[in-house]
């Protein structure tokens, strides 16, 4: 059984609180930003779970494919109107089923964290990017104090995480990197004003690290 699938049936559930449309809201902003969409591009949305942020892709106007070790995650996505359209392929992220060079956009959001083997999972995903394309890596921020809330957590346990230090030589290429989710649950009357601050004040403590890379064209 694959991590998360017990996760699946409940999974979407915490996103329709008030503390998880925040930090939706603030996740999905950073990502769209490094991900830069542009309609008719073929995006491929590597452990992609629920289809949390697929369905975003998909929104943009991108030719979206999702892949994700959990089948049960994958059976909860399908059922998502918006994602009628979307290849959906149950597979492991450090053995991509593409030829190489297929995908003008890349994403990986909070799911390397879970991957033993790091270093061939960005490999994987350097070589299905097509040059100048651009991979978005979204990871949890183990220097944040949203990191207290992990601790004794069952499925972060054996969690590898990647710092921003870390992350900004996962791939070559870096174009951008930052932090969001700058507000914690007890800051339930500020999200807003919390998360604008962090991002005017470049945190680096936010709950969630973003990067973008892109992948430069050989002359």
């Amino acid at each position: 059984m694959a991590l998360f699938d017990s996760f699946a049936p409940d999974y979407d559930s915490f996103f329709a609180t008030k503390l998880g449309k925040a930090i939706f809201l603030a996740e999905a902003s950073a990502i769209m930003r490094a991900i830069r969409p542009q309609k008719g591009l073929e995006c491929l949305d590597t452990g992609c779970g629920t289809g949390i942020f697929t369905s975003l892709l998909a929104k943009s106007g991108m030719k979206v494919t999702g892949i994700d070790e959990s089948t049960k995650m994958l059976d909860a996505a399908s059922k998502k109107p918006e994602l009628a359209s979307t290849r959906l392929v149950n597979s492991k992220l450090t053995a991509l089923p593409f030829e190489n060079m297929t995908f003008d956009r890349v994403l990986c959001s909070f799911a390397l964290e879970f991957v033993d083997e790091q270093e061939q999972a960005a490999k994987e995903i350097w070589r299905v990017l097509r040059p100048d394309g651009i991979a978005a890596i979204a990871v949890l921020n183990p220097d944040s104090p949203w990191a207290k809330t992990r601790e004794g957590v069952e499925v972060y346990k054996t969690a590898k995480y990647l710092t921003f230090s870390k992350l900004k030589d996962f791939l070559p290429g870096l174009a951008s990197i930052s932090t969001c989710v700058h507000f914690l649950p007890a800051d339930s009357c500020c999200f807003g004003a919390k998360e604008a601050w962090g991002n005017i004040a470049r945190s680096k403590e936010g709950a969630a690290i973003v990067a973008s890379f892109r992948k430069t064209v050989q002359k």
